[in-house]
């Protein structure tokens, strides 16, 4: 695509000796124990029904206790409580209509996460919940909760400034957009 393209120009552009491939993440085109690291942002909540797949593989070419750097989606509390019952709603009524759902991507919650990391050979070191650094701002509740969007992009409102004060302030656990894993290859 398009994205993919500006961001191989900027890497070789900022650095001509870098060899970049575009490849997907269960069919890498390296070969095995290749790499001492793996930083996956934006990937993995994507492959539908293909997330062990893409974890087996990251596995095969990292080297032994080689370090894996995760950034997904987060299933936080609000998005179990009231987000995912309404896309499984939204899923069944076009099934029921003769629909074909459309898959958008995954999110995870921190334990089930772990267990998949465990099942294809790693072992989490570290978790953290993440969100967009600015105070007037939030990820997750700008693209989840429309009443709760100001003017720009992922600029809350007063009612989301709001929202977001009173979750942070109990745990940046209830509210955070996504989780960030470091894994080691077993």
């Amino acid at each position: 695509t398009d994205k993919i393209a500006r961001a191989v120009r900027s890497l070789t552009e900022y650095n001509p000796a870098l060899k970049v491939k575009i490849a997907s993440l269960n069919a890498l085109p390296y070969p095995d124990e290749y790499f001492g690291g793996v930083l996956s942002i934006g990937a993995l909540e994507f492959m539908e029904d293909k997330v062990a797949d893409a974890l087996r593989e990251v596995h095969r070419v990292l080297e032994p206790n080689g370090l894996f750097f995760i950034e997904v989606p987060y299933a936080n509390i609000l998005r179990r409580l009231f987000y995912l019952p309404l896309k499984k709603l939204e899923k069944a009524i076009k099934k029921k209509r003769g629909l074909t759902p459309t898959f958008s991507n995954y999110v995870f919650h921190p334990s089930e996460l772990k267990r998949i990391l465990a099942d294809a050979g790693f072992q989490t070191t570290a978790i953290k919940p993440h969100d967009l650094p600015q105070a007037n701002s939030h990820f997750g509740l700008f693209i989840d909760w429309k009443i709760l969007r100001g003017h720009q992009p992922y600029q809350l409102n007063l009612l989301g400034l709001i929202v977001k004060k009173l979750l942070n302030s109990t745990s940046p656990w209830l509210a955070a957009t996504g989780i960030v894993i470091v894994a080691r290859k077993k």
